[in-house]
């Protein structure tokens, strides 16, 4: 009884809030909207630049992170210093989780990630020897070039071949009248 009573309370809430967007637009025909995407130019944040800069170029810093809550502007920060550092060389790893499951702070998960991040933004011949094997997109000119390839190799051997197979058939076809008439 309490789930079914559950399932009609989360059905209702999620029509209430479908009516409640619908309202909302309705009242409002030019609604304002906030674009989160990150900006590359922050004047207010010049004093986390500065830290930022300071601290790559502290010899004993290898990695830095940047953490902070959803829409806190950890993005933009990264993208302002890219826009006033061009000189520096950055990789954006994220260890985002979105899922409901409970967070693990397992090591060996972190590590993965990173590594899996890592991994993938790095062109597959700078590491030809690792187990991992990255899925790779194979242009339409290389499937047409293969295939071509293939075809010339193998047409002289089906053109011999038939020749040969159609003697071959034509004798044991003689052979078979001769055994049993027709």
């Amino acid at each position: 009884m309490n789930k079914i009573k559950k399932f009609i309370i989360d059905i209702l809430k999620h029509i209430i809030r479908k009516l409640d967007v619908f309202v909302q637009v309705e009242e409002n025909k030019n609604p304002e909207i906030e674009v989160l995407s990150p900006i590359k130019s922050l004047e207010k944040d010049d004093e986390y630049l500065s830290l930022l800069e300071k601290a790559i170029r502290h010899t004993e810093v290898y990695n830095i992170c940047i953490s902070g809550d959803y829409g806190s502007g950890k993005s933009s920060i990264i993208e302002s210093f890219k826009f006033k550092f061009p000189n520096f060389k950055c990789l954006n790893i994220s260890l985002a989780n979105f899922s409901d499951e409970s967070l693990n702070n397992d090591e060996s998960l972190l590590e993965k990630a990173i590594v899996k991040q890592l991994f993938y933004k790095t062109n597959h011949k700078k590491i030809p020897s690792s187990r991992f094997t990255k899925i790779r997109d194979i242009s339409f000119k290389k499937v047409l070039f293969s295939s071509l390839i293939i075809l010339l190799g193998f047409s002289p051997i089906i053109v011999f071949n038939f020749k040969y197979l159609n003697n071959i058939l034509i004798e044991k076809f003689n052979e078979l009248n001769t055994i049993i008439p027709f």
